[in-house]
């Protein structure tokens, strides 16, 4: 009798896509379609406004609220530094002054709550390309840049959020767990790679900090529900809650696969794109020679996009295939057939089936073949 299991993706190596780079505000393309560039290479560049933040006048002052006003010292529309003078009073008991608490626009004084608004000083950002490639496409309009380049891949489980870019750092072992004290500050706009699972704590103060996506070997199946909306991939495909996860292995504490940890951990410090609501993480191979094959390789009009995960195909179970163990309590567990059983066994639950030995490289297991997927 033949066996088969299905057989998932988990990477694809030396793939030529389509990058897409986008202003992430207003500004200006300055590449042009057919341009080689490296990963340093500036697209473009915009402006970028970090937001509002507020001060209280009228109680920094000690005065009503209608009369905060009269006290500032900057007119709306100036610029002020941090540390400048914002807002100054003074009596026969003495003087009492504000300073500004950032660099920013004066903008409205409201006499209602008794509080100024700050504008931020647009930031002006530059576009690189954060990658080796050739220039396929470039949409004035819209500032976006899609670049032909060579990839590797790796799909996860799961995973939500939109396409999000950044430098791969590592928060902890690949089989650890991941908690609030982990995530810091200094990640923001990050991808990090965490453990076997990255608690809900960690999860929220990521978003808090502004980290750009987050990578574990396992998520708590209500955690992650929480942030896709659902397990239904069709539900949850434009989710985003301001994070990028992805999930290499599936719901509960699982260490991240021994096939993606071993690639995955060759970008640490480097650039890599991650596409949350297709559970996909893309790693530009970063070699300049790849120009050489990217010129010689044509994508049709309407390329794969990163965006798409691979088709599940279904293939035979054979003695020295490759197996990832997916059922409880071996789940995540990765070895090879070293032997197919010729008769049925009736398991304690007294369902019939037929039993594979994997060798993992802690131990070597009797499996039922339903239980197994082929990588």
């Amino acid at each position: 009798m033949e066996l088969t299991a299905n057989l998932r993706p988990r990477i694809s190596l030396s793939t030529v896509i389509r990058i897409k780079r986008s202003l992430a505000g207003e500004g200006k393309l300055t590449i042009t379609k057919g341009q080689e560039v490296e990963p340093d290479d500036i697209l473009g560049s915009y402006q970028l406004s970090a937001g509002f933040s507020t001060v209280n006048l009228a109680k920094e002052l000690g005065v009503s609220k209608e009369a905060g006003g009269d006290y500032l010292k900057r007119k709306k529309g100036e610029v002020i530094y941090k540390g400048e003078l914002l807002a100054l009073k003074t009596s026969l008991l003495g003087k009492r002054q504000v300073v500004a608490p950032t660099d920013a626009l004066i903008d409205e004084y409201s006499p209602t709550t008794g509080e100024l608004l700050l504008k931020f000083v647009p930031k002006r950002l530059q576009l690189t390309a954060g990658v080796y490639g050739i220039v396929d496409e470039v949409r004035n309009s819209s500032g976006e840049v899609f670049i032909k380049t060579l990839v590797n891949e790796i799909f996860g489980i799961c995973g939500s959020g939109k396409e999000r870019s950044g430098i791969l750092e590592l928060i902890d072992g690949k089989g650890h767990l991941t908690t609030k004290n982990q995530v810091t500050r200094d990640m923001k706009g990050r991808i990090v790679l965490t453990g076997a699972l990255i608690y809900k704590e960690a999860l929220n103060q990521a978003i808090e900090y502004g980290i750009a996506g987050v990578i574990s070997g396992g998520l708590n199946a209500k955690d992650y529900i929480a942030i896709a909306g659902s397990v239904n991939a069709f539900n949850r495909v434009g989710t985003d809650v301001g994070l990028t996860v992805i999930v290499t292995e599936g719901f509960g504490p699982i260490p991240i696969g021994d096939d993606i940890f071993a690639l995955i951990q060759n970008y640490l410090g480097k650039y890599v794109f991650t596409y949350g609501n297709s559970a996909k993480l893309v790693l530009p191979v970063q070699n300049e020679d790849i120009i050489i094959t990217l010129r010689k390789t044509i994508l049709p009009p309407v390329a794969r996009s990163p965006e798409r995960q691979p088709e599940l195909l279904v293939k035979e179970i054979k003695i020295g295939s490759k197996v990832r163990i997916i059922w409880p309590p071996f789940v995540g567990s990765q070895g090879k057939v070293i032997g197919i059983d010729k008769s049925v066994s009736t398991l304690t639950s007294g369902i019939s089936t037929i039993l594979l030995t994997i060798e993992t490289p802690l131990r070597k297991l009797k499996i039922p073949f339903t239980n197994i997927e082929l990588i």
